[in-house]
């Protein structure tokens, strides 16, 4: 039996957050996502509604890449996570934009070591200086499920690099902020399994509350650089949540793939979205 569908909260969660420049992430899939500069850059999709088919994939698997060749933001940097997945793991790169287009002077990571909630530093990467290459991440690291638990949490990188002259080496500290929100139970993309189409993702927070709900919409407000997902929405926007939970909603959240493109074009991703969940 199809819901109905009750309300639309257009940008209702549109909130300024330059903190995680640092971070290129997809917490359901471990594809690090390019940063959007300005809107030259944007990937321009299609204006036809049937272009974009919702479909729901496996939400199990959290994938965060962490760019660590910034440093533009004060510190600590923010990074956002949902709690009960049943795996997340972690690694770390020196590129800006992406990995096939490596920002020039970007310099290889020679080792990066890590710190949960101020224990102390384990070694996850360790290479040569002839066997760094700044266009490649390190491989996957799995985070501790004690550090996936609900709240805030402090994640430290301590990583080297090749310095300016020959064989010297520069040791540099990264702090992230870590914010754990619920985890979602459904997950969904405008493409096939293994295949995200136009990259737009709906998110979806059941009512803890009721079985009978209804479902409401949230659409992500402006994001330049493509850097917010629904665990961003999700923790800043914890108290309205429970204010739609307790009027008997479940919670889509919508996050655009391009969101710099054209108003109207991601109008029809809305439009496909609403008549996903009617």
């Amino acid at each position: 039996m199809k819901k109905t569908f009750t309300g639309l909260l257009m940008g209702l969660l549109c909130l300024h957050h330059s903190a995680l420049a640092q971070v290129f992430y997809n917490v359901q899939n471990q594809i690090p996502v390019p940063e959007m500069v300005d809107a030259s850059q944007a990937i321009q999709t299609s204006g036809n509604v049937a272009d974009y088919v919702f479909q729901e994939v496996s939400n199990v698997v959290q994938g965060v890449t962490i760019n660590l060749d910034q440093d533009t933001p004060p510190m600590p940097y923010e990074i956002h996570l949902q709690s009960d997945n049943t795996l997340c793991q972690l690694r770390f790169a020196t590129f800006f934009s992406s990995p096939s287009t490596p920002l020039n002077g970007s310099s290889p990571l020679l080792s990066v070591e890590v710190s949960y909630d101020n224990a102390a530093f384990v070694t996850v990467f360790s290479t040569t200086a002839a066997n760094a290459n700044p266009a490649i991440p390190t491989p996957w690291i799995t985070m501790p499920p004690t550090f996936l638990t609900p709240g805030q949490h402090i994640l430290e990188v301590r990583f080297t690099i090749p310095g300016l002259f020959s064989n010297t080496i520069v040791t540099e500290v990264r702090e992230y902020d870590v914010r754990v929100s619920p985890a979602a139970d459904g997950f969904f993309v405008d493409g096939t399994p293994g295949n995200n189409g136009m990259g737009n993702t709906l998110t979806r927070y059941s009512n803890p509350l009721c079985n009978k709900t209804k479902p409401m919409l949230v659409v992500e407000g402006y994001d330049s650089g493509n850097r917010t997902y629904a665990e961003f929405y999700r923790e800043r926007g914890d108290e309205l949540c429970q204010e739609l939970f307790a009027l008997g909603y479940d919670i889509y959240v919508l996050n655009f793939g391009s969101n710099v493109q054209s108003m109207e074009i991601n109008a029809s991703v809305v439009q496909a979205a609403v008549q996903y969940l009617l």
